[in-house]
């Protein structure tokens, strides 16, 4: 699953991430295609800053 511009609604993905149990298996994209482009391997991390505009981020599913 990918969230584009998740920046508008990070909160709610985080949180809808958490209940589902994928927030482990997830990983950001801070400034995508930016000179400043950042890889965020803990969502805790991004939740917790201000979003960018061109944040996306990738959940991966998990086997049951």
């Amino acid at each position: 699953m990918v969230f584009l511009k998740a920046y508008r609604n990070l909160d709610d993905i985080c949180s809808a991430l958490a209940e589902s149990g994928q927030y482990p298996y997830c990983v950001a994209v801070k400034c995508c295609g930016q000179p400043s482009e950042a890889i965020v391997v803990n969502l805790d991390d991004l939740c917790r800053q201000k979003p960018d505009y061109m944040t996306l981020i990738i959940a991966k599913k998990t086997r049951p």
